[in-house]
């Protein structure tokens, strides 16, 4: 489905899911297991879900987590379809995100999904190493 992506330095995979894990298309720089991605992404997804409607806000349209190495953005398509693009964490992050929308301009004239060209900030998570240090 997917080919690889013209912004090819900036994006080290894209992965066209269900919000259960279940691959639709995908593109990947190097050899990665897709099942362990998926799942862990929709889980991942589910789990911020859960937490920002418990705080009484709304359900995040887009998703972006980063890492020291490493950075993954998620957009809902649809109800239950998501876009996700991983990147190194150097790449900026508006580079990521015109890369999304390529990609989805691309499967929108495919007959594809449809995202929103501008939509909202992502609810972001921030994953640091933990120091080691004593206080």
């Amino acid at each position: 489905m997917f080919s690889q992506p013209e912004t090819e330095d900036a994006i080290d995979a894209v992965l066209l899911m269900k919000r259960t894990g279940t691959v639709l298309g995908a593109w990947t720089r190097k050899d990665v297991n897709l099942e362990i991605i998926s799942v862990m992404t929709a889980t991942l997804l589910g789990s911020v879900e859960s937490i920002v409607l418990a705080m009484g806000c709304e359900s995040p349209q887009v998703l972006r987590v980063e890492s020291e190495r490493c950075q993954m953005l998620a957009t809902r398509l649809t109800s239950p379809e998501v876009l996700v693009v991983f990147a190194p964490r150097e790449v900026s992050e508006a580079r990521v995100r015109r890369s999304m929308r390529e990609i989805a301009a691309k499967l929108e004239a495919s007959g594809g999904k449809r995202i929103p060209q501008t939509g909202p900030q992502p609810a972001a998570v921030k994953v640091a190493r933990p120091s080691l240090r004593q206080r």
